[in-house]
């Protein structure tokens, strides 16, 4: 079954609605917010598994060639290692980097992808807020995106992580 995989999860992602209405909705949410005087779209997301949210994204930005960085957050080391061992977890962060890379190139958007451990995190966003009180002169938005447990992401996130990226996601909020 794993010559077929990538198929069989297609088409469990196009027939069942609830994968496709979430990313929908945090897509839509995203687009609606969007400031018009925005250089850089700068997103976090809790678990970008082999990304087939961010196309519709990639596609509905891409025109207005804006720059957007894509920061995953990363499992920790005894949780790849668990990933590694389920037949149902086939995607790998390189290869979700590829393809959504390729798909924005022929958008003529510039899209970065990377990946930060969640105890990294904090330390990202306090290095983001440092530069945003110097006043670099270009205007980033930064999005957070946290999505677990929808049928089509084939594994579980730990409870404590989902809420260590909320929380995190929130004191930067506040700032």
């Amino acid at each position: 079954s794993a010559k077929n995989f990538y198929q069989a999860f297609k088409a469990f992602y196009q027939i069942f609605p609830n994968g496709k209405f979430a990313h929908f909705a945090a897509n839509l949410a995203i687009l609606e917010s969007l400031p018009d005087d925005a250089d850089t779209i700068r997103i976090f997301d809790f678990d970008i598994g082999e990304g087939i949210q961010w196309a519709s994204l990639i596609e509905a930005i891409g025109h207005q060639c804006r720059e957007v960085t894509l920061t995953s957050v990363k499992f920790a080391e005894g949780e790849d290692a668990a990933m590694d061992a389920n037949p149902l977890t086939m995607w790998r962060f390189e290869d979700a980097k590829k393809q959504l890379s390729d798909y924005a190139r022929s958008y003529g958007l510039k899209l970065m992808v990377d990946e930060v451990e969640l105890a990294d995190l904090v330390g990202e966003l306090k290095n983001i807020s440092n530069r945003k009180q110097g006043s670099s002169g270009r205007r980033q938005f930064l999005v957070f995106n946290c999505m677990v447990g929808l049928p089509h992401m084939g594994r579980v996130r730990s409870r404590r992580d989902v809420f260590e990226f909320l929380r995190a996601s929130q004191n930067f909020l506040q700032l």
